[in-house]
């Protein structure tokens, strides 16, 4: 009894949270209309946001009530408190929007209830030359070089089984991202047209805080999960101030299968996942993703192979993603193998591979 109300202070304390951040969620003060599109670009450091699971992108980031699975911590860092007891690793790699990249690297080591461990997340901008506008003697630009951006996070995690059906969890990281010291004009006057040549460290630091929370109901093993990620003070850049990319997240998951039946199929599983999301530069909307994940340790054992497909919350244009997956057992170790492909709408979409090491 005790544990339970223990946690359902802690589910009523996040939604506390998220209801308080969500009613912050405006620019030097001001508050946005969520029935306009006013909210877009609001947010600065937004690699932070982009998806890091290959699984969990092909169901349309609906990953916020999934268990066992390293690469959740991306999605909510209570679901690192169901990982495999030993040792856990997740590697992804997403190729960008023009020719970037981004790494996500999460490493984990789970006892009995606890589980902790480092992530690591890059993004490389590729090849950027340089420009500065040149007003004086003549109009046009000035060539200053090749820009070199650099962007990542490091985090440290803790996630605990508070009772056999409810894990909660909290994930520290500092965030870098840095531009370098480069030259730019600024306007003096408002009517002169006078400018003077000057030049800014265009580098940010911050340390962003993540919560979440599983909660099996006990009924067909249906989840019910929140989470919050990137919670953070406005940070100054240049001459003006940034919020960064708050996402907060409401979420369900049940295997259709097992409703359906009365009992869940030891070798087939069709998993639901509904994820409401609200971001800051985004208007609240739903993540969708269906799994179908097939058991084929009569072939091998610990084999498997999985078909994902998902709709994406906050899209105008792009909402579909699809991909999947395949598992295996070398040598008393588990790999996981995933893919996915979203599509952002024209001329714009990403691929995403992912691996999973289980070492029990």
């Amino acid at each position: 009894m005790y544990g339970t109300r223990y946690a359902a202070w802690l589910m009523g304390l996040m939604v506390l949270a998220g209801f308080s951040s969500a009613r912050g969620q405006g620019y030097a003060g001001l508050t946005y209309d969520p029935n306009t599109h006013g909210r877009r670009g609001q947010a600065g450091m937004t690699f932070l946001a982009i998806g890091g699971s290959a699984r969990g992108e092909a169901m349309g980031g609906a990953f916020n009530s999934i268990q066992g699975d390293p690469s959740a911590i991306f999605y909510n860092v209570g679901a690192m408190a169901s990982v495999p007891r030993g040792f856990s690793g997740y590697f992804g790699r997403t190729n960008w929007l023009a020719d970037m990249t981004l790494n996500h690297v999460a490493l984990a080591y789970r006892t009995r209830s606890v589980a902790v461990g480092l992530t690591f997340v890059s993004m490389d901008y590729g090849r950027i030359i340089g420009t500065v506008i040149q007003i004086p003697p003549t109009d046009g630009y000035l060539v200053t070089g090749r820009i070199e951006p650099e962007a990542w996070a490091a985090g440290i995690f803790a996630s605990m089984s508070l009772t056999d059906r409810f894990a909660f969890g909290v994930h520290v990281k500092y965030a870098v991202q840095d531009f370098g010291a480069y030259p730019y004009w600024i306007a003096t006057g408002s009517t002169t047209g006078d400018y003077t040549y000057t030049a800014a460290d265009l580098r940010v630091t911050a340390f962003t805080v993540d919560l979440g929370s599983q909660y099996n109901t006990g009924f067909h093993d249906i989840m019910i999960t929140m989470a919050m990620q990137n919670f953070a003070r406005p940070k100054k850049f240049v001459n003006g101030n940034f919020d960064l990319p708050l996402v907060y997240r409401i979420g369900v998951e049940a295997d259709v299968i097992e409703l359906v039946a009365g009992l869940p199929n030891a070798n087939h599983a069709l998993r639901l996942c509904v994820d409401a999301v609200d971001a800051r530069d985004a208007l609240l909307d739903a993540a969708i993703g269906l799994e179908y994940a097939a058991n084929l340790s009569v072939l091998k054992p610990g084999s498997g192979v999985a078909l994902r497909v998902g709709r994406r919350a906050g899209d105008a244009e792009g909402r579909l993603s699809f991909g999947g997956g395949v598992s295996t057992v070398i040598g008393g170790v588990k790999l996981v193998i995933d893919y996915s492909y979203s599509d952002y709408g024209p001329e714009f979409n990403a691929h995403q591979w992912g691996l999973s090491v289980l070492m029990p």
